[in-house]
């Protein structure tokens, strides 16, 4: 696993280098924030899983299972009824014990904070931990670590914890998450897609 974090350590500083204060200069699985999942997969691969959990419809997620080289699964989430599917988040998501997830966190931010020590346009608001909003009973926990930017789209790295009746109801397993995020549909999952 120790490699594993080295190598998404070693992809973020990579990429973030050439212009740190753009979003879109960062790719996880090539695909960038504001592009078209078109370009990268068809309309029915967009279509095949889509996730169904939101009480909300102004956007959709799309699972992405196959041919990824860095991830167990990819999420691309878009305007519902958009017919060019731009991309307003994309995530990376990785299984991994919770506890285990948590004692990598803080050297991952580490690492990442190191990028952006002398760019005041980007804020990190420091670890924290909360209810997930899709269980009501408050026993779902996620930890995570975010990277604001001055137009406040964000880098977010986070880890579930789904050791509870909810998550093991709906067959959800602990995992890391890396995503890059448009502000509006970050205000969308934080207060609208599970209410």
């Amino acid at each position: 696993m120790k490699i594993y974090l080295v190598l998404i350590i070693l992809i973020f500083s990579l990429q973030f280098q050439t212009k740190a204060d753009d979003i879109s200069e960062f790719e996880i699985e090539g695909i960038t924030l504001y592009d078209s999942a078109l370009k990268y997969f068809s309309e029915n691969d967009l279509q095949e899983d889509v996730v169904d959990s939101y009480t909300s419809n102004k956007y959709s997620t799309s699972a992405i299972w196959q041919s990824l080289n860095e991830y167990d699964y990819l999420q691309l989430s878009y305007k519902t009824g958009d017919p060019k599917y731009v991309l307003q988040d994309i995530s990376g998501t990785k299984r991994i014990n919770y506890n285990d997830c948590l004692k990598e966190l803080d050297q991952i931010e580490k690492e990442i904070s190191s990028l952006y020590e002398d760019n005041s346009n980007i804020k990190n608001n420091g670890k924290i931990s909360y209810n997930h909003p899709a269980d009501k009973s408050g026993n779902s926990k996620v930890t995570d670590i975010a990277w604001i930017f001055q137009n406040g789209d964000l880098i977010v790295i986070q880890c579930y914890n789904w050791q509870t009746a909810f998550g093991k109801k709906n067959k959800f397993r602990d995992s890391l998450k890396i995503a890059i995020s448009n502000k509006d549909i970050d205000k969308w999952f934080s207060h609208e897609a599970y209410d």
